[in-house]
């Protein structure tokens, strides 16, 4: 045992410190030496990756040779020290290495900008939409004034099926307008580019006209091109199901089979979501648990029930090799994303476990499951379904060690035997139903939050309704399903699946109704997420007295949560769109912004409104020239000022008023400046100047009018440098390569004020996904 290397100080009032200290260091190395350091190692792995995806750009080669030397001394230090320090500080400098060469290997050829084009390609994925449309992955063999060797290894698009449908292996000729992935839509928001660098998809975009197929799939062989024979056979078992079960109950029964949850009707999608329900639809360690269970749970009784059998064959470890199978089985049915291959490999250990009999559940399983993630595929450290999915097994198994532990220190104290057995346990199960519900509610909503902007407040509540149904009925089904499907008898089993899917839509939609706002909360500060996910891994990863420590990170999470603000403006990438933050907090859109992007900026901002809502063109007026948003929006609370109200505002910046007007004797007008403070008048970057309207100009004729009316001018195109002299100007010179932009309103006093870039959504520097986005 280890001994804080303290001693000498420990006197007068500073030996109680000391004693804490050291109480603390014991903690930690028994941990160490019961072997816990392991847990912390694909923590240290996940950083070193996120690191490298989150730097401002590619590291040099200095960079790369120093992490290097760094990961060989920690390593050489690790063995030679026995030191469990150097062993996580190797370990994250491996993330970071590791993750570099996964970049490198998946360099390939993108589009380089938006197009035109008509494409043959071999047909590799199918993803049915609702009303004959679908997303199909295409293995392009041609493109149009598109060279082979620039030609991208796949592309996604989106268009409307033949009436005969589309396969696997099939040949298709289409016109589509193609764009290269496209990165997020907000600063810190998903990032597809990134996403689609990793998956091989070099291009998107969608069909013009029909999709024609030009040549059927001839017979597709598992063992030549096994990724094509699996999808067939995985889009084989989905139509089978949807067309014997219409209806969302066979669109959420073949997501729950195969992966396939492209069919289920967007408004079902929605309530699941804001339920809290939406990890059912998404295959994970829950439906893996749940068909091993039941494959291992009957395979044991049909042996078990014949004596001969019973007695003289190792019927468990017969069980277990059958439910492994089962399992391997079901991750390559369905589409193998992140929490799946998690799932498989810890239901692997659990079982090799059983057949060796050995212990199996333990949070060493999640680690060595985390690592074999993280080292082989690094962007996992990243996704959000593989942060959900790690966070809500960690914690449940922490919680479990830790309620072993306590039940062991105190037996005697059930109740599940005597007149109140049955009772009692049934008591139990629901307890543990809620345990588990809400154990994993808490761990996965920081990951919820940065990511979706979303919260479930009632999904404690939707998931006691709704998992009873999917333990003990729809996934016993579903596993009845895939059994008897190639003997044609799948049918009753159908049925019963539906009927179960048909009652959880049900609870969806109820709680979703109780739920205010959708559930949907203003984008959260990464430092508040940062420490409440470091907190919950410390309270944990260790066991003693020292976990409690983690407490201190969550709260202070939580204290930090109500700092984080919307800002006053967002612009998209091409500078065609905008949404305006009025003084009063209502947005405002101007321009063109497609409704996805719309509605992820609103949710961003913690609102719950359709892109359709009629608020957000309430004092916009726009024709083809040029979008304004009228200086009476700008004002809070004011509808309809006078003129000398209005004017009294806008000089002393009463009411939130956001740019002073300027009297028409103004300062002698200069050139706006441009290095992220946009505008100058002020030697800080301020301006006082017109105030009257925002505006959005897509025309450049539109600039004469509007840069000398305007108070802030957003265009996509080259603003003359005289529009400057009277108005901010956010042109196609601050938008390139920047993506998706953000910026603030700063009163810099005496009546004036600067608007601030705040972040941008792509990085600074190159990277290789966001090559074809930057032009660089």
């Amino acid at each position: 045992m280890g001994r804080l290397p303290l001693g000498r100080f420990s006197v007068g009032y500073a030996r109680p410190v000391v004693s804490l200290l050291s109480g603390w260091w014991r903690d930690v190395e028994a941990d160490r030496a019961d072997g816990r350091g392991i847990l912390w190692l694909p923590v240290m792995a996940g950083a070193g990756s996120a690191t490298y995806f989150l730097l401002p750009g590619e590291p040099g080669t200095t960079i790369l040779v120093a992490a290097g030397l760094a990961f060989v001394s920690a390593v050489v230090l690790a063995w030679w020290r026995a030191g469990g320090l150097f062993l996580m500080l190797a370990m994250a400098f491996a993330g970071f290495l590791i993750a570099k060469a996964q970049t490198e290997l998946h360099r390939a050829p993108a589009l380089e900008a938006e197009r035109t084009r008509t494409v043959e390609a071999v047909v590799e994925r199918v993803e049915v939409r609702q009303n004959g449309r679908g997303r199909l992955t295409l293995r392009p063999t041609s493109i149009s004034r598109v060279r082979p060797d620039e030609m991208p290894a796949r592309i996604q698009l989106s268009g409307r099926l033949p009436g005969e449908g589309l396969w696997p292996g099939d040949k298709v000729r289409l016109l589509a307008r193609l764009s290269p992935p496209s990165g997020p839509v907000v600063p810190g928001g998903y990032d597809f580019a990134r996403v689609a660098y990793f998956d091989g998809i070099g291009g998107t975009g969608f069909a013009l006209g029909a999709i024609e197929r030009t040549a059927p799939a001839g017979p597709v062989s598992l063992w030549r091109d096994p990724m094509l024979g699996l999808e067939r056979f995985r889009q084989t078992i989905g139509s089978s199901i949807r067309s014997e079960l219409p209806g969302n109950a066979g669109a959420v029964a073949a997501a729950l089979i195969v992966g396939d949850r492209g069919a289920i009707d967007p408004e079902a999608s929605e309530a699941m979501r804001i339920s809290g329900l939406a990890h059912v639809l998404a295959i994970s360690g829950l439906h893996m648990g749940l068909v091993t269970a039941v494959l291992y749970g009957v395979a044991r009784a049909l042996l078990a029930a014949v004596p001969f059998l019973a007695l003289n064959w190792p019927v468990k470890q017969i069980a277990a090799v059958l439910g492994l199978a089962g399992a391997l089985g079901y991750l390559a049915v369905s589409g193998m994303n992140v929490p799946t291959q998690r799932a498989a490999i810890m239901t692997t250990f659990v079982l090799l476990a059983v057949i060796l009999g050995r212990s199996a559940i333990s949070l060493r399983l999640v680690a060595v499951a985390a690592l074999a993630v993280l080292l082989t595929t690094p962007a996992a450290a990243l996704d959000p379904g593989a942060q959900m999915s790690f966070a809500a097994v960690t914690a449940l198994i922490a919680t479990y060690e830790w309620w072993s532990n306590y039940r062991r220190s105190r037996p005697g104290q059930g109740l599940a035997s005597g007149p109140f057995g049955l009772p009692a346990r049934a008591v139990r199960l629901l307890a543990a139903m809620a345990a588990t519900s809400l154990i994993a509610g808490l761990a996965t909503a920081p990951v919820a939050v940065w990511h979706f902007d979303r919260l479930a407040p009632f999904g404690l509540a939707a998931n006691l309704l709704a998992m009873p149904l999917v333990t003990f009925l729809i996934m016993p089904a579903a596993v009845a399903v895939a059994v008897l499907m190639p003997l044609g008898l799948e049918g009753p089993a159908l049925a019963v699946m539906g009927w179960g899917i048909d009652r959880m839509l049900d609870i969806a939609r109820l709680v979703a109704d109780w739920t205010p706002h959708g559930g949907v909360v203003a984008h959260p500060p990464l430092a508040a997420i940062l420490l409440m996910v470091a907190g919950g891994l410390w309270v944990a990863l260790f066991s003693r007295r020292i976990r409690w420590l983690g407490v201190l990170p969550i709260a202070a999470g939580l204290l930090v949560l109500p700092v984080g603000r919307p800002p006053s403006l967002l612009v998209t990438a091409d500078g065609r769109g905008a949404l305006v933050v009025t003084a009063d907090g209502t947005p405002r859109g101007l321009g063109r912004v497609t409704s996805f992007t719309m509605e992820s900026w609103l949710r961003h901002m913690g609102l719950d409104w359709s892109a359709r809502d009629w608020r957000l063109k309430e004092n916009v007026a726009c024709d083809d020239k040029a979008c304004v948003l009228t200086r009476t929006a700008l004002l809070a609370g004011r509808q309809h000022p006078t003129a000398d109200e209005d004017r009294k505002a806008l000089s002393s910046g009463e009411d939130g008023a956001w740019l002073s007007a300027a009297p028409p004797e103004r300062e002698t007008p200069r050139p706006a400046q441009h290095s992220g403070r946009q505008g100058t008048d002020g030697p800080d970057g301020s301006r006082k100047g017109g105030a009257n309207h925002i505006t959005l100009v897509t025309d450049p004729r539109a600039f004469a009018e509007e840069c000398t009316r305007a108070g802030l001018v957003i265009t996509p195109l080259a603003a003359p440098r005289w529009c400057g002299e009277s108005a901010l100007v956010i042109d196609a010179g601050q938008i390139a390569g920047k993506g998706a932009t953000t910026y603030r309103w700063q009163d810099a006093g005496n009546g004036r004020w600067r608007l601030d870039m705040e972040a941008q959504s792509l990085p600074r520097g190159p990277r290789p996904w966001t090559a074809s986005l930057t032009g660089e």
